[in-house]
């Protein structure tokens, strides 16, 4: 898109909450960077039935905190929470 219009935001989202490392969430984070994405928005996995896969981590606001003092100065991206 940004080849088109370097004008136009373009926004991409991560689904936490299912086992993932920290050092993987900021590999994505560096990836979508390089993708040249200017907004992230990252959302809480939530179980919706039994059948489907189980909820590995309830990530909180807290944790996500320091991947955003990290990630947003060196990559100048923007993290926001879904709630």
């Amino acid at each position: 898109m940004k080849r088109h219009d370097p004008s136009i935001f373009t926004k991409s989202g991560v689904m936490v909450g299912l086992g993932e490392e920290r050092m993987e969430v900021h590999q994505v984070m560096d990836d979508m960077r390089s993708a040249d994405i200017d907004f992230l928005t990252m959302g809480q996995y939530l179980q919706p039935t039994p059948k489907h896969c189980k909820i590995m981590e309830f990530v909180t606001l807290r944790p996500l905190m320091p991947m955003q003092r990290l990630r947003v100065p060196r990559a100048s991206c923007l993290l926001q929470r879904l709630r």
